[in-house]
């Protein structure tokens, strides 16, 4: 089972996923990072998933909605460190390019300011 962590550092929203981004988590995260958008006090929305070893089918749609919704709101959704297994996934369905994809957290302050 996976979980989901929050913190606000500013105008940066960080969330950390933790376990596999899967059909059995993804209605339980995505109902709290609809309550997290809802609020909308960020301008950055950092999802570190470093921590998620598999992502399947829901796990995508969830990411690809998120991002979609925070671009027409004019916001930014980086994802921070993926593990392999993430990139892997995100390669196969092509899409790298969609997402801003962070390895470093020097690269993190880089695009964020600060």
């Amino acid at each position: 089972m996976g979980g989901l962590s929050v913190e606000q550092q500013g105008d940066i929203l960080h969330l950390g996923v933790d376990g596999e981004l899967t059909q059995q988590v993804v209605p339980a995260i995505r109902k709290q990072c609809d309550k997290l958008l809802e609020i909308g006090v960020f301008t950055h929305l950092v999802v570190d998933l470093s921590g998620v070893p598999f992502i399947d089918s829901s796990g995508i749609g969830l990411l690809v909605s998120i991002n979609s919704r925070l671009k027409g709101g004019g916001k930014h959704m980086l994802l921070y460190r993926p593990s392999d297994q993430a990139v892997k996934t995100l390669d196969l369905v092509q899409l790298l390019d969609f997402f801003t994809i962070i390895h470093t957290e020097d690269e993190l302050l880089t695009v964020v300011g600060s």
